[in-house]
């Protein structure tokens, strides 16, 4: 599953020794009166409640909550042992071989929150990690929505409860100079009760508007809901940056965010080797078995139960001897952070989808297999309901020859999005795995986050499908 593959990714970036492998301006909108040229435009009133798209594949339509109380702080802790100052950090690089990060210019702060947000407009409540450049002085800091690969999908495998290993995207982040915020997703909760329910994995909507009210979280742990003694402010600039599956949620979060936060200035977004097409990679996970394959049957478990249970799993996955996934899936989903030897010695993709499943997928007849079909579907950036309404620039970073979000479904899903008004760059990493792309192409991330603060436009290559470069070793090594 995703999670053994993408949580290398930070341990590369940052700390291996700590780490372990496992699973539009900040503003109202202003509308122009009507009465005539004499009259002054007027800001239109700000949405009480947000007005979006809801339901689908047998779930009915219902109504998003208001925005007032979202983002509201239930509880913080600071993180003692994770708080480190600028030295610590800068050995622990040089340890690992890590190249051109350091010295890093902070040490960094480290909070723990639980917050409310909603699901399918019911309230809820969601963890995550806010970080900071620790300073002497009052400052401000550009803010990053950190969006995290895929960690698993229960309490114990939020990011916010695993120490080092959670919270190295924020730290390595924030000893850079941006405040940070990391939502664990929904269905992990990091600290306090239960989340009572699986993290619906590859869910856009859920997925989007857990990660759009962390940063109201911590707009609100800024103003008096949080450690009274904080000197660091975001100063209002906000880029939305995550990898593997905080691509995905990256993207969303993009795509939501005139219709959910239009009151943030997103200034960019980073979506690194991101799961754009479900249904085109669905496709390629039943062709031919690869790690995709099992990815893809934990996103479809995890898709029914966040719809109700509506459909039964062992419809589509199998269910025989020795491997009996259908049966076995959900108890390991529900208890481990990784597949659990889920797939140990499985090689044929008949051995993890039933043929009738396989045969409709490779004929493209999705209505033989709905609602599978339509679970996909909401996760598809270039089929869906709700309008961008923005064309906030986006870096598009691909791993060439990933076999886990296949580079193939995002060379060709690429154009299709542009065509659609996405303003985005291209960046392809010349035959690197899921992992190493992700990974050895932070450099590129960062220089371009750094130009799009610093105002400096796009170049010639907006919505070019680009060569692919050689992308060094962070670390200076093959």
């Amino acid at each position: 599953m995703l999670a053994s593959h993408t949580r290398q990714c930070l341990s590369r970036l940052f700390f291996r020794r700590l780490a372990r492998s496992a699973w539009t301006p900040l503003a109202v909108l202003l509308g122009v009166s009507a009465c005539g040229s004499s009259d002054e435009q007027q800001p239109n009133p700000a949405p009480e409640r947000p007005v979006l798209p809801t339901g689908g594949c047998g779930t009915a339509a219902y109504s998003l909550l208001p925005f007032e109380g979202m983002g509201r702080i239930v509880d913080w802790q600071y993180m003692v042992a994770l708080s480190v100052n600028a030295d610590f950090i800068n050995a622990g690089l040089e340890q690992e071989g890590i190249k051109g990060f350091s010295p890093v210019p902070y040490g960094v702060s480290v909070y723990r929150i639980r917050y409310v947000t909603q699901d399918k407009g019911k309230e809820v409540e969601a963890t995550g990690l806010i970080s900071y450049p620790a300073v002497s002085d009052a400052q401000s800091f550009p803010t990053v929505l950190w969006t995290h690969p895929t960690a698993g999908f229960t309490d114990a495998c939020a990011p916010s409860a695993n120490g080092f290993d959670g919270a190295l995207g924020n730290m390595l982040l924030s000893s850079q100079g941006y405040v940070v915020v990391a939502p664990d997703y929904l269905g992990m909760n990091g600290m306090g009760a239960p989340a009572g329910f699986l993290h619906p994995y590859l869910q856009a909507e859920a997925t989007a508007i857990a990660s759009l009210d962390a940063l109201r979280a911590l707009q609100r742990f800024e103003n008096g809901e949080g450690d009274p003694g904080l000197l660091v402010r975001h100063d209002g600039k906000t880029v939305i940056w995550g990898a593997s599956e905080g691509g995905f949620a990256a993207l969303w979060a993009d795509r939501y965010w005139k219709g959910y936060a239009p009151d943030f200035d997103l200034v960019a977004t980073v979506a690194v080797v991101p799961p754009t097409d479900l249904l085109a990679l669905n496709r390629a996970a039943v062709d031919k078995y690869r790690p995709a394959t099992g990815a893809l049957a934990a996103a479809l478990l995890t898709l029914n139960q966040w719809h109700g249970d509506e459909a039964h799993l062992g419809d589509v996955i199998t269910d025989e001897a020795p491997y009996n996934l259908a049966s076995k899936l959900p108890q390991i989903v529900a208890s481990k952070c990784d597949d659990g030897g889920a797939f140990d010695g499985i090689t044929q993709v008949d051995q993890v989808y039933r043929q009738s499943y396989i045969d409709a997928v490779l004929a493209g007849n999705w209505d033989a297999i709905e609602p599978w079909a339509c679970y996909l579907r909401l996760g598809t950036l270039n089929r869906t309901k709700i309008e961008r309404g923005h064309d906030t620039p986006v870096f598009f970073v691909v791993a060439g020859a990933d076999d886990l979000v296949v580079a193939d479904t995002q060379r060709q899903d690429f154009p299709v999005l542009c065509s659609q008004g996405y303003h985005m760059e291209y960046y392809e990493c010349a035959g690197a795995s899921h992992v190493d792309g992700a990974a050895n192409s932070l450099p590129a991330q960062l220089q371009w986050v750094q130009k799009r603060l610093a105002g400096q436009p796009m170049g010639d290559d907006v919505c070019q499908l680009t060569t692919p470069v050689a992308c060094a070793s962070l670390t200076g090594g093959p």
